[in-house]
């Protein structure tokens, strides 16, 4: 196993120096608690030595491990490939970050000019709007006064509306 590691971590030399030490230190981790050649029990077992660990430090730590036993498994260092039958520890999905409400704020009024003044000329504000940007301002307007998503304001019909 010693070899292996040694060939992979030469193989990245590309890579920094901070993350070859990284990939140095899980992969000692795994030789103390796997088997080589690796098996899905190995695996398993390296998982369930980080289930105190954040889900994405588990997940990048995996990710190293697997680049590792890919990099075996194609060098034809190792003859089977036990990811096969391993599930990779899930990344926890993030949440899109909401806006400033300065940010609004200045949306909303910069909205409420372009729509008074279509609403007040009952023509284009600029002379160079097309329907187009008639049509997007209509439609960020509804989604801010509304609270709907893009993917929900793409797909409003007209039948969906009621004037």
């Amino acid at each position: 196993m010693d070899e292996a590691i040694a060939r992979f971590l030469v193989a990245r030399q590309a890579i920094r120096a901070h993350t070859l030490n990284q990939y140095r230190r899980i992969l000692g981790i795994y030789k103390s608690i796997g088997d080589w050649p690796p098996t899905p029990e190995g695996i398993a077992a390296f998982i369930e030595h980080f289930k105190e660990y954040e889900q994405n430090t588990v997940h990048t730590y995996f990710s190293i491990l697997r680049n590792f036993i890919r990099f075996a498994y194609r060098r034809r260092l190792i003859t089977d490939d036990p990811l096969d039958d391993i599930t990779a520890p899930r990344r926890p999905g993030s949440l899109p970050r909401a806006p400033m409400s300065d940010t609004l704020k200045i949306l909303f009024s910069y909205l409420e000019q372009q729509v008074e003044r279509v609403i007040t000329t009952k023509k284009k504000p600029y002379p160079w709007w097309g329907w187009r940007e008639v049509r997007n301002l209509a439609l960020y307007s509804m989604m801010l006064d509304s609270g709907l998503r893009v993917n929900e304001a793409v797909n409003v019909r007209l039948v969906d509306v009621d004037l």
